[in-house]
């Protein structure tokens, strides 16, 4: 009570006049409202920080295993044994990414594809859960997409848009043009994070290794640890067990 004591006699100690009281009064009322703000901020701030976190990491690994010069890895299944040991993995998957043109019609744009494994990926990725129209259906040229992706080129579900892929190309009396595969839209989703509802697809890991002419190679194995915090250093060591060409 003492502090209610203290504030009383400094408002209403004699020999203020009410233009020192009032000035005192605003003073005192700025800090107070100056300090609820701040508290009720800070939660709000790290909600949405949390929450842009999670939106990030569902779509992404915590840890990504890769080749140097980026080459495609045989004989991956062995290497996903491996790494599945280390008691710091919760889960691994096998992917492969690479770059493509899509096509609808008038529409066409750059996009990253993502060969995604249906039996690891989803202990991975949470992608799958943030779908808003149609479903996460992989498999037999079927393609999941992102919202912004979809409004721009004016795509829907059910529809069949065209791959261009680089590495797969034919030959025609006006040079070596890319191949062109047809994909059916199975879905589409929305993970909160316009750079990949804009520009991110997926179609499943066979159909990806047929598109690239690959083999049965991927890209790299992506991980979930147990702590994230724990990423980089987890990362070097693993670098160091497997030694090269991995990184």
């Amino acid at each position: 009570m003492y502090k209610y004591f203290i504030a009383q006699r400094y408002l209403w100690a004699k020999g203020k006049n009410t233009f020192q009281r009032v000035t005192t009064v605003i003073s005192i009322a700025g800090i107070f409202l100056g300090v609820t703000a701040l508290l009720v901020v800070l939660p709000v701030m790290n909600g949405m920080q949390e929450d842009i976190r999670d939106r990030i990491l569902g779509v992404n690994a915590h840890v990504i295993l890769l080749k140097y010069y980026n080459e495609p890895i045989s004989r991956y299944d062995s290497l996903l044994n491996v790494v599945e040991k280390y008691h710091n993995v919760t889960a691994a998957s096998p992917f492969i990414y690479t770059k493509v043109i899509l096509n609808n019609g008038n529409y066409t744009d750059g996009i990253v594809l993502r060969g995604y494994d249906t039996i690891h990926g989803k202990n991975v990725s949470d992608v799958s859960k943030h779908i808003v129209d149609g479903k996460f259906e992989l498999g037999n040229k079927k393609i999941v997409i992102g919202t912004e992706l979809a409004d721009n080129m004016r795509i829907h579900v059910g529809d069949k848009i065209k791959i261009f892929s680089p590495y797969t190309t034919t030959m025609t009396p006006m040079g070596i043009i890319p191949q062109t595969e047809m994909y059916t839209v199975s879905g589409i989703f929305d993970v909160g994070v316009y750079e990949y509802n804009s520009g991110l697809a997926y179609i499943s890991i066979k159909d990806a290794q047929k598109l690239m002419d690959i083999g049965n190679r991927v890209t790299g194995i992506e991980m979930k640890i147990k702590n994230i915090y724990n990423a980089r250093r987890f990362g070097v060591k693993l670098e160091k067990d497997l030694g090269y060409p991995y990184r």
